[in-house]
């Protein structure tokens, strides 16, 4: 038996509207995150020195963007950071803490070895405040072989998602911190005169000095990194208002990966709108944890749901 359209009830109407829409989205991917080790080379080796942190510090931390091979094309969020105890450490050392650790993140031109001892000049583009400065707490269970490399278990969790493509430049990191309390485990470094990948600059006696007092070893760190294709106005979820960026910006040339330009060929076309149809509802959660997101099919079932509840009961 054949309906004509106008038997069809709006309820059913607006029912099959739904599906239609979403029916091109059914398995789409999810937000993948990625871990990996900067320098890249320290990810299997000890570093050549150890240090720890003073009562008071000022840490600036430059990574060179060739560091970051392992990232798929136009980067991801940044969501955590990660240190590991130098591989001398013995037994299970005790907790730390700070009164006050603030942590910022910017993309810059200064490469690692030239990097500035006036902390300013290392910071050549817009900087996130990634970490609101707040108390920290932390230690490690110092796992891994006598000698190292030990485990990175010393966390320290983002507030704020950063996004970083290294296609843009080299990844600068500052910690700020004051009022240590306990003794700070020995962390795994580079050697001093090793400048060529990363770099690190450092003053203690004044959170506000402009001027490092020590040029030293870069730190091995382990970096959260979630990969978010399709989030083409960056607020950390693939939605509908991703597709209106897109819409906005089709066919303007831009740099690779930028804005909607989803497969990094440098025009927003059609191919971005698969890239953002093919991971719609990925997200990330901003405390750095991946959140589950409904496939959409199981979205569809709830939108019907919606729809239907409703008109059941005004039948009531």
């Amino acid at each position: 038996m054949v309906h004509r359209l106008s038997q069809v009830s709006p309820t059913w109407l607006a029912v099959w509207s739904m599906i239609a829409l979403l029916a091109g989205l059914v398995g789409a991917a999810h937000a993948a995150e990625i871990k990996l080790v900067v320098p890249a080379d320290l990810a299997t080796a000890e570093g050549a020195s150890s240090a720890a942190w003073p009562p008071v510090v000022r840490a600036q931390y430059i990574y060179a963007a060739n560091q970051f091979a392992a990232l798929p094309g136009g980067g991801g969020y940044l969501t955590s950071i990660r240190w590991r105890p130098d591989g001398a450490t013995i037994g299970d050392p005790p907790d730390w803490s700070v009164d006050e650790l603030t942590i910022t993140a910017s993309v810059t031109a200064q490469a690692p070895e030239t990097m500035s001892m006036e902390f300013a000049d290392n910071i050549t583009g817009p900087a996130t405040i990634v970490r609101a400065t707040a108390p920290w707490q932390g230690g490690t269970q110092n796992l891994g072989p006598a000698g190292g490399p030990k485990a990175f278990d010393i966390d320290f969790v983002l507030d704020t998602p950063f996004r970083y493509n290294p296609a843009e430049g080299n990844l600068l990191l500052e910690f700020a911190a004051q009022g240590m309390d306990g003794t700070p485990t020995l962390q795994d470094r580079l050697a001093a005169d090793d400048q060529s990948r990363a770099a690190l600059i450092v003053g203690w006696t004044d959170l506000n000095s402009p001027t490092a007092l020590a040029r030293v070893g870069s730190m091995a760190m382990e970096l959260a990194i979630v990969s978010l294709p399709g989030d083409y106005n960056e607020d950390f979820i693939v939605d509908a208002l991703d597709y209106d960026t897109w819409k906005i910006a089709f066919g303007s040339t831009v740099v690779a990966y930028a804005g909607a330009d989803g497969n990094g060929d440098g025009i927003v076309n059609a191919a971005d709108y698969t890239v953002w149809r093919n991971h719609f509802g990925g997200s990330i959660a901003n405390g750095g944890e991946s959140i589950a997101i409904p496939e959409p099919a199981a979205l569809v079932l709830a939108m019907i749901a919606v729809v239907l509840i409703p008109a059941r009961r005004r039948q009531t």
